[in-house]
């Protein structure tokens, strides 16, 4: 029924609505991504990069659908931007940062390479591990 769908939000929604996420992990193209990762896309410039332009969006249809939104109108849309993601390899992997307790950078992740076979959040996590140690010892 109709009546009972949700209206879609735009990314910027989302962007600033984390404590509304109806899910914690999205998959984009064949790769899954946790919320940090989500937000992180969400947040960064699309700067004329279409891939970012492309996950910003599919991002929120995929939120709006696990809302409650009608999935119809936007289901065609949603494969065949997962069709791209998959056929091109699309990583979308924002830049992270790791900054000590002076608040200078140590870390700066600006590479979009993922390891066949590695999530997003366990390659950032065994990265960012690696600089901790580094600087604790």
């Amino acid at each position: 029924d109709p009546d009972e769908y949700v209206c879609p939000l735009s990314h910027g929604y989302w962007k600033n609505h984390l404590d509304v996420w109806p899910l914690e992990t999205l998959m984009l193209g064949d790769l899954e991504y946790d919320m940090i990762s989500l937000m992180g896309l969400l947040q960064m410039p699309t700067r004329g990069d279409a891939s970012i332009n492309l996950a910003k969006q599919l991002i929120a249809a995929k939120l709006n659908i696990a809302l409650g939104s009608n999935p119809e109108p936007a289901e065609d849309a949603i494969a065949d931007a997962d069709a791209i993601g998959e056929a091109y390899s699309i990583n979308f992997i924002p830049g992270l940062l790791v900054v000590d307790g002076a608040g200078q950078v140590v870390y700066r992740r600006r590479s979009t390479n993922l390891p066949a076979g590695k999530t997003v959040s366990a390659q950032w996590a065994e990265e960012v591990r690696q600089v901790l140690n580094k600087l604790v010892r």
